[in-house]
Order: structure tokens, then sequence, then C-alpha cells
């Protein structure tokens, strides 16, 4: 069964909202900028695509149609409650090291490997690693995922002691949100982790605001606190309709685009994979979302080094170990000035700008360039001195 057809009535409804756009924009603005995809954009024939209403909900319909596109999953080597840690070997004869990948709360693992011509999990595994990802799960019906406390003092307590027996160095990715989470559980359990990579990670969380995510989401709060209070968890759509709102009018870009690829092509399926990945994330328990606005959108309490998780204070100048913070460009989720901060806080890091968004920097045609090889070259510098 194609369940992309339960999203039409939001689809539509993103198309409408797009196309009620194009009275207060200028023509260019529909016809370049930013998309899921915007490697798309920047060269070829995206250069020549306008957005109308009819290519967008042409696009929408093309999309909702579209057969899923299956690659064969990971094995999970691993499990508690609703987390798993889903394994990809290394496909050389020797494994250099380990390295677990952290994704946000907010959407799958699936972006690190979303298509066999576009998988950053397997590129690692290629290189000589041994690749373990977070798989979060269904994080409304799991008592230890409920809010970041119970997250890093017992299940990455417990993915930490899992990882200990392991005997070649361990090094840790956080995409977005989970750079967070990876600088709090280096700083709980500092024996785990050789050397840190931290992928689009908001730091400064009052850096660039106006017209980006961090502004949307401040906006929707002013109703939005008082729903959260009073419910379990934030259904998976709310966030999707703030993070829309980033950019309205990509919304008929993307899709106007869309509807003029043709059906065997490549860009045709790594849009699909986009899409279904950012529309089948999952529920948020609301004291998630109410942690994470409160302490660090609104109180910015990451950059003061004021967020306290386990008993202490998760300050990035308090990390030595050897960093690698990756900051997309062209980033509207997390601006770069939001993430830059991150590297100046860390005492021994190296900071990488890259051409790119926040979604196209992983998995875009230009990803293996931009954050695939520098990263491994990184983790490869710093693989010596196994522990035995």
């Amino acid at each position: 069964m194609n369940t992309r057809k339960q999203k039409i009535p939001i689809l539509i409804q993103m198309g409408m909202a797009a196309a009620g756009l194009t009275s207060d924009l200028s023509a260019d603005q529909f016809t370049r900028g930013e998309t899921l995809s915007d490697d798309f954009w920047k060269e070829g024939e995206g250069q020549d695509i306008a957005a109308s209403m009819e290519k967008t909900l042409h696009g929408i319909q093309k999309y909702v149609n579209a057969e899923p596109l299956d690659i064969e999953r990971p094995e999970t080597i691993w499990q508690q409650g609703e987390t798993k840690l889903r394994r990809y070997a290394s496909t050389k004869p020797k494994t250099h090291a380990h390295i677990l990948i952290i994704p946000s709360l907010i959407n799958g693992y699936e972006i690190v490997d979303l298509h066999p011509e576009r998988s950053f999990a397997r590129y690692l595994a290629d290189s000589g690693f041994e690749v373990l990802i977070i798989d979060w799960g269904d994080l409304k019906h799991d008592p230890d995922l409920q809010n970041f406390e119970s997250i890093i003092t017992r299940r990455f307590a417990a993915i930490t002691e899992f990882l200990s027996h392991k005997k070649k160095p361990i090094f840790g990715i956080g995409y977005c949100m989970g750079g967070i989470l990876l600088a709090a559980a280096d700083l709980l359990y500092p024996k785990i982790f050789k050397a840190l990579s931290f992928i689009a990670t908001p730091w400064d969380f009052t850096k660039d605001t106006k017209g980006n995510f961090a502004e949307q989401l401040l906006n929707w709060l002013k109703d939005g606190m008082a729903k959260m209070q009073v419910v379990d968890y934030i259904p998976a759509d709310w966030l999707q309709m703030i993070f829309m709102g980033v950019d309205p009018a990509q919304i008929a870009r993307k899709f106007s685009a869309f509807a003029e690829m043709n059906e065997d092509d490549l860009n045709t399926e790594i849009f699909v994979k986009v899409e279904d990945w950012v529309n089948n994330g999952p529920d948020i328990p609301s004291q998630l979302l109410i942690e994470s606005t409160n302490e660090w959108y609104k109180n910015n309490r990451i950059y003061k080094g004021e967020w306290r998780v386990g008993g202490i204070m998760i300050d990035a100048r308090n990390i030595v170990k050897p960093c690698h913070v990756t900051i997309p460009t062209r980033d509207k989720i997390v601006p770069p000035a939001s993430s830059e901060p991150l590297a100046n806080q860390l005492s021994n890091s190296i900071l990488l700008k890259a051409d790119g968004g926040h979604i196209s920097l992983m998995m875009g045609r230009n990803a293996e360039v931009n954050l695939w090889r520098p990263l491994t070259a990184f983790f490869m510098m710093h693989c010596g001195n196994d522990k035995a």
C-alpha cells in the first residue's frame, strides 16, 4: 500500500498556501532559491523552471502516486525500548574504527542512507569504518524518550555501555539536534569517543533568527505553548507546518520542478526519498519540545553553557578532544551564524564551511566532495592508538 495517499490533504494545503503567495512575490523569487534538494537549482535545467499553480499541484499528485523506493536497511545489532542501533559493516578487510551517527529526534535516520548513490553511511563503510546509527523509533511510546534527562542518562548510558566493549576507536557524529545530544553524551561519558563531528548543529539560538526556523517556532509558540501544556505529544504535522513557514514559496518551486523531472531520472528518485523522509517524522513528546524551546530558543542556555543534564552543565568549552564542525553555508534551518559559535567555543576544533543547505549537505550531488571526503580524512587522521 502506498501510504503517501494519506498525505494528500496536507500536501494540497501546502500547494494552495504556496500558490497564494504568487501575488506578493516577484517572478524571479519563484525561479531560483533553495529547495529540499537545492543542488538542482544551481545548474542545468533547474535554472529555467518557473513555478505555477498548475505545475505545483501536478508535482504534488505525481509525488503522492510515486511508488515507494525501498532500499535494503541495515541490520539491528542492539535495541532497548524503541531505540535501535543499526549497523553498516566495513567493506574493507580491516576496520579502521567505529562511527556512531546521532540523528535529530525530529526526523528519522534515513537521511544518512537515502539512496544507494547518495548514502553517507555506506560511503563511510566503504572507507573502512563500521558505522552505527541510532534509530530513535517511535518516541511517544518509549518512557525513556520523553525528555532530555532520561534520553541522556538512561538511553545514552545503555548505548555507551554497549559501545564500551568495542576494541577500535569510536568517533561520534551529531547531525542537527544530534550534535547537541553528542556534546551532552561526550561530557557525561568522556571515555567513549576519541573525536567528534558536529554537522549543522545549532548552538547560539539568538543569531540570524529572522526569516529562519527559530523565528517561525517562536511565533508559533505564542499560541502553541498553551497547546503543548495539555497534550502528551506534538503531532509531526504541526512541526512540518512550522518548517514550511520558513520559506512557503519553496513548496511551489520544488513541486513545480518535480512535475517536470523525467520519471526515470535519479533526481526524481532522490526527490521522492527526501520528501518521504521529511513527511514521515515521528510525533514528538511535548516535554521535549517544551524543554528545547524554553531552554534553547528562548533562554539560549546551550550557548551560555547553562543547560544542565545528568547533573552537569553542557558547556562546549569543557570538550577537549579533537572536533570537526561542518557548517552548510545556505542553511535556513540552522543558520551558519547559529552553528559557528560552537566551533569558537571548542578548544580543539576544525571548522569546515561547506556549500549546501541543511539537507543537501548530507545527500546532495556535491555531498561527497563537500562533506563525506573531508570528514573521512579527519577520522582517518585520528585512527591511531587503537584500544587493542
